[in-house]
């Protein structure tokens, strides 16, 4: 609709000047034409890098149940929305506050887009069951600085 009548608008503007001078006439063409073209690269500007209203490194888990079975499932799956770091790392502790497993998380880029990074924790086969708390990091954090938490989930191994 702006487009329109802004060409109506040149198109009005152009015949006017015409009758007057073919100099001015053809200097405004190209100013408006110009002028058309600045203001249509600017307003088909593309904003979709960034996930809209989300903070950067925002965590969200992607999983249907808080527990997992170690025989057919050993993977956490997450999202980090707006991702400022290269690498996250993560620990997780058993109920005992015993740190069971650390290293980094696997980048997924199969179903990474955009504005999201998926990630993947593949926990050991060899947790027993009971309830487990793990935490992310920022950057390879291996120092594990609480400083740089960014995720807690506790899950539970069936």
């Amino acid at each position: 609709m702006i487009i329109k009548n802004l060409f109506i608008f040149s198109s009005c503007l152009i015949n006017k000047i015409e009758k007057r001078e073919k100099s001015t006439a053809a200097t405004l063409k190209l100013l408006i034409i110009i002028f058309t073209m600045v203001w249509l690269a600017t307003a088909c500007k593309d904003n979709s890098n960034s996930a809209p209203d989300v903070p950067d490194n925002t965590v969200a888990m992607n999983w249907s149940s808080d527990s997992l079975n170690l025989q057919t499932n050993n993977t956490i799956h997450f999202i980090v929305y707006n991702p400022t770091y290269k690498y996250y790392s993560f620990e997780i502790n058993d109920s005992l506050q015993k740190i069971v497993q650390k290293g980094l998380c696997i980048y997924d880029s199969i179903s990474s887009i955009k504005y999201n990074a998926n990630y993947i924790i593949s926990v050991d086969k060899s947790f027993t069951p009971g309830k487990y708390v793990c935490s992310m990091f920022t950057e390879d954090s291996l120092n594990f600085n609480y400083k740089n938490n960014i995720h807690v989930v506790v899950f539970y191994v069936k």
